[in-house]
Parts: structure tokens; sequence; C-alpha cells
């Protein structure tokens, strides 16, 4: 909640929700990496789910799990995270909601942000759910990789 004089402008109103907005979604990425940390796996994944206007609804990470006969079976952190919304919220309270996956990799003692990309079962539970945005993560250098190969 905010509050705004009646004396101000618009445009100041508009740039004061913006500014608000980018220090929310900074917490929400925050809140996928601890998420990530989390996992059982070598890649870590960590994912949370938000309504249009930012609230948290579930977040997931990605685990492995054995059974007796199949073998090692994994879980992806989009796939946990519907899954936990689904189990607290009927199955269209997911629609229009934004999605944040966020992988990091150890280097030295910090966590470094990774790329990071759906494969085609989490794209497609994308799809099912109506998940409206979903932002992936990804380091400088695949950045600068894909701006290369662009300008080629």
């Amino acid at each position: 909640m905010y509050v705004v004089m009646a004396s101000h402008s618009k445009k100041f109103r508009t740039y004061y929700r913006a500014k608000r907005k980018k220090k929310y979604t900074q917490d929400i990425i925050d809140l996928a990496r601890s998420e990530a940390r989390e996992s059982n796996m070598r890649q870590k994944h960590g994912c949370v789910i938000t309504d249009k206007s930012g609230n948290y609804i579930s977040k997931g990470h990605n685990t492995s799990y054995s059974y007796l006969y199949h073998g090692k079976r994994s879980l992806h952190a989009e796939c946990s995270a519907i899954r936990n919304a689904v189990r607290q919220y009927k199955r269209d309270f997911l629609k229009g909601s934004v999605l944040y996956v966020i992988r990091i990799g150890v280097v030295g003692d910090e966590d470094s942000l990774r790329s990071s990309m759906p494969c085609k079962g989490c794209a497609n539970a994308i799809r099912r759910f109506r998940i409206s945005r979903a932002y992936y993560s990804t380091n400088d250098a695949h950045v600068m990789t894909m701006i290369e190969q662009v300008k080629i």
C-alpha cells in the first residue's frame, strides 16, 4: 500500500509505482534463489508463482527421488510450484499468474545466476494452467553470446 499526496502529479505516481514494483520483483527473485538452495540436485532451480499484482502464491524447487523398481526420477521446479499451488487453491486460480524460475550455480562463496529455460513438459504445464508470463534467469555470458550471434 502506498500513499500519494493530492498535490503530486500523475507522472510522480507512475514513477513511484514502477520503483516499488522493481523492489518487489527483487524480493521475489531472492525468494526463488533461497528456494533453489534447498534443491538436492546438481542443477539447482527454484520457482516462485505470483498473481498479477505480485502477491505470493506458491514456490517449489527441483528434487530427485527414487522408486524401488523404476529408478531415479526428478521433479522440476516449475511443476513442483504448480503442484503446490493446485493443492492450496483451485486450478483456475493460476490463470493470469506470473512464474519466476532461478537457476543458481555456486562460484566461490556466493551463488551466481545461471541460464535456465523450460523443458517441453514444463512449457506444456505452464500453458495448461494458463500462466500468463514466465521469467527465467540468465547469466551475462549467455546474453552476450546471443547478441553476438544476432550481429553476425
